[in-house]
This record gives structure tokens, sequence and C-alpha cells, in this order.
């Protein structure tokens, strides 16, 4: 889904861009569309993961981090630290 601003200012849901996308025949080819197999593979892992990036993306924008002078940039930190830590990163803070 992605939204539309119209000129009235009201956001309105639209189905995505996307929808209609297919995933890539295994031989490799690039089943008639515009798209590599691997650029519809992204696609489809983006689309599988959408839910939790927002939920993240959420969780994230809630901490107020006011500049200057740079209120709660450790609490985003740490945020963004664990996450990278779930994906295998060695984290060091400062």
């Amino acid at each position: 889904m992605f939204v539309v601003p119209p000129s009235d200012g009201k956001f309105v849901r639209q189905p995505s861009r996307r929808a209609n996308y297919e995933l890539p025949p295994e031989d490799g080819t690039t089943n008639g569309s515009m798209l590599t197999p691997d650029e519809t593979s992204v696609l489809a892992r983006v689309d599988e993961l959408a839910e939790e990036m927002t939920d993240w993306l959420r969780e994230f924008v809630r901490i107020p981090t006011v500049n200057p002078p740079g209120e709660n940039y450790g609490d985003a930190a740490q945020l963004i630290g664990h996450k990278l830590k779930q994906f295998g990163y060695e984290i060091n803070y400062y």
C-alpha cells in the first residue's frame, strides 16, 4: 500500500504499485516483466517484511530526538544498535 496526498489534504491508501509482480521462474528468465529475477526477489522479500519494517520505524520515530541539544540520542542509538545486533553486527557506543 502507498499513501496519496490529494489536493484536499486528506490521505488515501491506495493499492501498492508492485502488487502485480510475479516471482521469477527458476530458469532465471525475467518472466516478461521489466524487472530482473533478482529485483523481483528483492521486492517480494520487502513485501514479506513490510509490517516488521513499519513497526520498527514507528518505534524509532516515537523517540523524541530534539536537536539541539541532542536529547534522547542514546535511546535512538540503542534501538538502532539492537536491530543491527540482530543482523550480526558488533555494536560499540561512544
